[in-house]
């Protein structure tokens, strides 16, 4: 055997089948899908579902150099798109599965080495973790994971120093392999100003869900699908009284276009006039109340949502409001209906919930007087959108704060987005495991204001309009 050896494999939940016709078919969790292979690679292919190494196949091949140039090809349109995971063997066995995450994975015509004496350490975006007995080494930077298959790496893997001449030729190609997908930077190597600017979390975030490849949406094994369970359309109502909401007059409205040159983020609230029910409800009615049921089993609502899952859920904290009394409320979007949350934590997080608002708004001592609690049910998106539910989740949120924003100003009402919160109060508010359902966005907003914090807003906007 060579110091390292590369063998290739179908991804997970991924097979070829032989096919009379095409020579070869594809199969994705069970989905064939016909594949064109010429008839003299055929054979060669099916080798990948339980790994082959370019050497193995070029020996099959013999002296045909068509057919091995074809194979080649095919191996890396393959790779391209994230098909093939790469086992890594070293001279005791299988070190490491490479697998890819997006389109674009890209792999070195020949293993390189690193030469001796060169300094080479972990990159600052990279992180290790375990996955049942095995570790898993990910890195933002880069359109793979290694998957640790021999755990006597790992120490050597995080003490990455200067390569020592005792060092195998074996383990410095490895870690070549880790520097030319992004695992490793130089030991001395220093950042500019824009990768200093990105956290850790930020930049995990930001990769993982926009990558576009073989483990992106629905894509699972058969197994994995089984354990699958879809959460229903909207979550079952909670225990306690239920409020019919009053008839919303939607003819009552201007043109969008004043009414979003009149958008603003206003905090002051209107101690003496506090908002009544009737514009709680047109604020909640007109921005997520579900409109219809499509044909396919799922709602609509008037705002966007991923597959149509809309997972997104919706209660209110009352501090002040005409009609109904202080506490934590779940909007019963398909009844237009509140329901007060009865639990001995319902009303005292509901409070503490509030003051963050007025903390987030930098005036602790002028809370609003109701704040909307956006909430994910994550489950129900993940069912459909593994990899990237999260993200779209937060899509929907910013798309219901523009709707919270464009209606709270028709009303004559002053609202703002909250920038953080605490999804722990949430779950002493409902009782919900955060797994389960979590908080995800705020909006607060009551009555408006003619004056205090709306003159300072006014002010503020002139300042910055005449620069």
């Amino acid at each position: 055997m060579e110091a390292l050896e590369v063998k290739w494999r179908c991804m997970r939940g991924l097979a070829f089948t032989a096919d009379p016709e095409k020579g070869v078919r594809m199969q994705i969790s069970g989905q064939p899908d016909a594949l064109p292979v010429h008839p003299s690679i055929a054979p060669l292919v099916l080798g990948l579902n339980d790994g082959t190494s370019e050497r193995e196949m070029a020996a099959a091949v013999g002296e045909d150099y068509m057919t091995l140039a074809m194979l080649l090809r095919f191996l890396v349109r393959l790779r391209g798109q994230g098909l093939l995971e790469a086992e890594v063997h070293g001279p005791e066995g299988l070190w490491a599965i490479f697998r890819p995450v997006s389109r674009g994975f890209e792999w070195p015509s020949s293993i390189p080495v690193l030469p001796q004496g060169e300094h080479r350490r972990l990159s600052r975006f990279a992180s290790l973790r375990r996955i049942d007995e095995q570790w898993m080494l990910e890195c933002s930077e880069a359109s793979c994971m290694v998957l640790i298959k021999d755990l006597d790496i790992v120490p050597s893997l995080i003490d990455t120093a200067a390569l020592e001449e005792e060092d195998s030729a074996a383990w410095r190609s490895f870690l070549a392999l880790l520097a030319d997908q992004g695992f490793l930077e130089t030991g001395n190597g220093e950042e500019d100003a824009a990768q200093r600017s990105w956290t850790v979390p930020d930049r995990q975030f930001h990769t993982c869900t926009r990558r576009n490849g073989i483990l992106s949406g629905a894509i699972r094994t058969p197994d994995e699908q089984k354990e699958l369970i879809l959460p229903t359309e909207l979550r079952p109502a909670h225990s306690g009284k239920t409020i019919e909401c009053p008839p919303v007059n939607e003819l009552t409205s201007g043109s969008l276009a004043d009414v979003m040159g009149r958008r603003r983020s206003a905090h002051g609230m209107d101690e003496e006039t506090p908002v009544n029910l009737h514009k709680v409800a047109a604020l909640l009615y007109r921005s997520v109340r579900v409109t219809a049921h499509s044909p396919r089993g799922f709602i609509l609502r008037p705002f966007p949502s991923g597959g149509s899952m809309h997972e997104l859920e919706f209660y209110l904290a009352v501090r002040e409001c005409d009609g109904l009394e202080p506490g934590f409320y779940h909007y019963r979007s398909d009844a237009h209906a509140l329901t007060c949350l009865n639990g001995p934590h319902a009303a005292p997080a509901a409070t503490a919930m509030i003051q963050d608002c007025a903390w987030a708004w930098n005036q602790p001592d002028t809370p609003p007087q109701c704040v909307v609690v956006i909430a994910t049910r994550h489950p129900r998106v993940a069912y459909k959108y593994r990899d990237f539910a999260y993200r779209l989740s937060l899509l929907g949120v910013g798309a219901v704060l523009q709707n919270f924003y464009l209606v709270a100003t028709d009303l004559g009402l002053n609202g703002c987005a909250v920038g953080s919160g605490r999804p722990e109060l949430f779950a002493k508010a409902t009782g919900l495991s955060t797994w389960e359902e979590t908080s995800i966005g705020e909006f607060g907003f009551g009555s408006a204001c003619t004056s205090g914090q709306n003159a300072r807003d006014h002010r503020y906007r002139t300042e910055a309009a005449t620069g």
